[in-house]
């Protein structure tokens, strides 16, 4: 008996490959602990917060030049590891979120790679991350 119409090459073909049950739930594992993760870097955007109220008293209260500027390089440098830390964060909370959904698949390898970066926790969330995102039948679940 013939179609009348092609095969649709975006919907899998047969039984669902061996070990799918096992990669959903890895992937609502992984989506709760970049969740975790992206939670946890927020936390750690608290020390440039505290650069930043350092410098800004030390720049308040000294009353030489030097005590100034100092205070206001100590500020910047806060301030920069809070945007720094805190676009970290906020790209593993959206990569938890994309998992959990099945979006952005190069997005989610991006924070993957990125996580590899922070010893220990970060590089063992990124390997698993990396080992799941990779399999191709999982590739095909993100649209």
């Amino acid at each position: 008996m013939s179609y009348p119409y092609p095969p649709n090459p975006y919907r899998p073909q047969g039984p669902p490959p061996m070990g799918a049950s096992e990669d959903e739930s890895s992937l609502r594992t992984l989506s709760i602990l970049h969740y975790i993760y992206g939670a946890m870097v927020s936390l750690a955007a608290g020390i440039g917060v505290l650069y930043m109220g350092l410098g800004i008293f030390m720049a308040a209260s000294g009353t030489a030049a030097e005590s100034a500027a100092a205070g206001t390089a100590i500020a910047a440098v806060g301030a920069v590891i809070v945007v720094l830390v805190g676009a970290s964060a906020a790209l593993h909370l959206y990569a938890g979120y994309c998992l959990g959904k099945r979006k952005h698949h190069t997005l989610c390898l991006v924070a993957a790679c990125m996580s590899l970066l922070a010893v220990p926790l970060g590089t063992v969330l990124g390997i698993f991350t990396l080992i799941v995102l990779t399999k191709p039948h999982v590739k095909q679940w993100f649209s």
